[in-house]
């Protein structure tokens, strides 16, 4: 005999009843607390059942991703404000994993003011940063890039070595319009650390299809601008943009010098922080010309690298007392890296070669 309320079970023990798998042994888990609190919430607010005392435990296992949304949808406007139904929607979801623990649900003062978990946790900026080679120290420095937001609820500097550790910042409820990655990239990929079967030797590889559920508007609702600050994110930045298309990605197509990139990246802040929604094309040019005004020229360093067999590197030629490594292209490429604007389906600026006009 089931010890719960039929309409009351979470949907990952219904679909165990369902499939005649009740006989093996049932591990209760805070999540499935965090479900019936959930159905209670929406109870009261909406006064009627989340399900009715007929559902089928079938129904319950295979409707429980889309029902809530189709709940909210049935009810006269007005019934549940937009906070509330935001707390619902950390408690009702179908992957128990993603559902607020007690915690963070004690943390949501919705009931005492209507939009004290919207406005709390409305960010401009959340900026993740992920070194698994310990060799950029990007804490200090976006802590130093952000610092031109001076207030401080503005903005969120985040460690992220896992893409699981940036999920669960959108389902704490922080609702970022801006959000950037800083760190390498491996073959096109943002590289994190490893965390399962999908990470290489290199570290772990997340995916287009991960970036699209994790910046999907049902999980980063206010989100409208995403900074993939690693070299050679083009490629991936429109296969996320084209699933995504109401989001503007900024980039960089070529490799990119890391003085360079973080001079772009204080123009591109600074930009963002003259005032509320600056929009991005204005941030994008703002950071262009920064770059520009510092000295450095856009294009392809990878252009002009010597190739690894070549003397230079191999003899370590930047130690030569004459500084003649500056002179020498394939040490000292003339061009530091080309940041890039994809929006509405397009790149700004187009692909241009660089053309050398000295040696």
């Amino acid at each position: 005999t089931p010890a719960h309320t039929r309409r009351y079970c979470p949907p990952e023990l219904a679909a165990r009843i369902a499939e005649r798998r009740s006989h093996e042994p049932i591990v209760m888990r805070p999540q499935f607390d965090s479900w019936a609190a959930g159905l209670l919430v929406y109870e009261l607010l909406a006064g009627r059942p989340f399900f009715g005392e007929s559902v089928e435990y079938w129904d319950i296992a295979t409707s429980a991703d889309t029902a809530l949304q189709a709940r909210l949808k049935e009810l006269p406007e007005g019934t549940i404000s937009d906070p509330q139904a935001r707390l619902l929607k950390c408690m009702i979801r179908l992957q128990p994993d993603l559902r607020s623990t007690a915690h963070d649900l004690s943390e949501k003062k919705v009931f005492s003011s209507a939009d004290d978990t919207f406005d709390r946790k409305k960010l401009e900026v959340a900026a993740f940063f992920c070194d698994p080679r310990r060799d950029l120290g990007l804490m200090r420095e976006i802590e130093l890039l952000l610092s031109v937001f001076v207030d401080n609820r503005r903005k969120q500097v985040i460690p992220a070595a896992t893409l699981s550790s940036v999920a669960n910042v959108f389902d704490r409820g922080f609702l970022p319009r801006v959000i950037s990655f800083s760190g390498h990239q491996f073959c096109g990929h943002l590289l994190f650390e490893k965390e399962g079967p999908g990470s290489s030797s290199h570290g772990a590889l997340p995916t287009a299809d991960d970036l699209i559920s994790l910046l999907c508007p049902q999980r980063a609702p206010e989100l409208q601008i995403v900074f993939l600050n690693a070299c050679k994110t083009e490629a991936l930045s429109h296969e996320v943009h084209r699933a995504l298309p109401h989001l503007s990605f900024v980039c960089w197509r070529t490799l990119a010098l890391n003085a360079a990139a973080k001079v772009f990246s204080l123009g591109f802040y600074e930009a963002l922080a003259r005032g509320e929604r600056v929009p991005v094309d204005t941030a994008f040019e703002a950071g262009r010309a920064r770059l520009l005004r510092a000295g450095y020229k856009e294009g392809d360093p990878e252009d002009h690298l010597h190739h690894p067999d070549h003397p230079h590197p191999k003899t370590d030629f930047r130690r030569c007392p004459d500084g003649a490594w500056r002179k020498c292209w394939g040490c000292n490429p003339p061009v530091h890296g080309q940041p890039v604007l994809v929006i509405r389906g397009k790149s700004h600026p187009e692909y241009v070669a660089f053309t050398p006009t000295a040696v």
